[in-house]
């Protein structure tokens, strides 16, 4: 896989691999990228203010499993809704061609990383400027979960794309229950 095939030709990599899926590969391809956004936050907390660090580096960690967490979730979650719309899921295809979406979230370590030296340089506005950067990478990336949905089931791209939401939103129905959860709890006085 070229990282370059995602931005030049995403549907022909993404339609090769569907046609001959390899979940291991693709899982090679979440947990590197993974790896490498912690290696990237890492060097960002170490390029921060001191005061930082170890806020950082837990956020890092925790950052880099829940991706993982978060490619294997998806997938139940988009098969799910796959099954719903009576056709037959595909999870170990969706898996494998899903995986290989997964570098395109290295921007956003990488703009953290460069937010930090400048910020930390006394570039502050720059660093700001740098933040907004983060906005075209996500909709690529969701983007590019579209068009791999369409590559292992064959269905319309408004179909897909509600298929491709599914794990953002249950993602915030659980943050959102948790927020309730400890509000009720602070409001009890138990925390």
């Amino acid at each position: 896989m070229a990282a370059l095939d995602l931005v030049v030709h995403p549907r022909r990599l993404l339609a090769a691999e569907a046609a001959t899926p390899r979940p291991r590969r693709a899982a090679t391809v979440v947990w590197g990228t993974a790896a490498l956004a912690l290696l990237l936050n890492l060097a960002g907390a170490v390029a921060g203010p001191a005061d930082l660090r170890s806020g950082a580096l837990a956020t890092g960690v925790v950052a880099a499993v829940l991706l993982g967490c978060f490619w294997a979730m998806s997938a139940v979650l988009i098969g799910a809704g796959v099954k719903g719309m009576g056709i037959e899921p595909r999870r170990e295809a969706l898996l494998a061609v899903t995986g290989l979406t997964w570098p395109v979230l290295l921007t956003y370590p990488l703009l953290t990383f460069i937010q930090t030296v400048l910020a930390t340089g006394g570039h502050g506005d720059a660093s700001g400027l740098i933040g907004w950067l983060a906005l075209p990478a996500l909709i690529w990336f969701v983007a590019l979960t579209v068009v791999a949905i369409t590559s292992v089931y064959e269905m319309s791209a408004a179909s897909a794309m509600a298929l491709a939401f599914l794990p953002y939103a249950a993602m915030t129905a659980v943050l959102l229950i948790l927020v309730l959860v400890v509000s009720g709890l602070h409001a009890g006085g138990v925390i």
